[in-house]
């Protein structure tokens, strides 16, 4: 009963927070286990190619004044996947496919040294 009960609220959750839940997008926790415990991964392996298995960040060693402005980036990019990775509304492959964008938005700003404002 308590599980229906987790379902019901975990359905209702999604509806509010979507507007309808998408059956293509949901895993299911059972197959995600099962999928752990094959593979170790717990995406399917067309999300896994999608987002691949890590991203680099170029950090260039121009000057000091530029290792500053990296490291403002840096920090903010921790911000950001600290919170990324604490969303439980989203299903893994959405946190993970945006904590990718927004590593590569980082790599990009600090090769191409835009300017920071802290």
């Amino acid at each position: 009963m308590l599980l229906l009960t987790m379902k019901r609220q975990q359905y209702a959750s999604q509806q509010k927070h979507h507007g309808e839940v998408r059956m293509a997008d949901k895993v299911e926790p059972s197959v995600m286990l099962q999928r752990i415990a094959a593979t170790g991964d717990p995406l399917a392996r067309h999300q896994r190619e999608i987002i691949g298995d890590a991203v680099r960040i170029h950090i260039p060693l121009r000057d000091v004044v530029s290792l500053r402005n990296v490291a403002v980036y840096l920090r903010t990019l921790a911000g950001i996947l600290d919170t990324l990775s604490r969303d439980t509304k989203r299903q893994d492959f959405e946190v993970l496919f945006d904590a990718r964008s927004r590593i590569k938005l980082a790599d990009r700003a600090i090769r191409e040294g835009w300017p920071t404002t802290g």
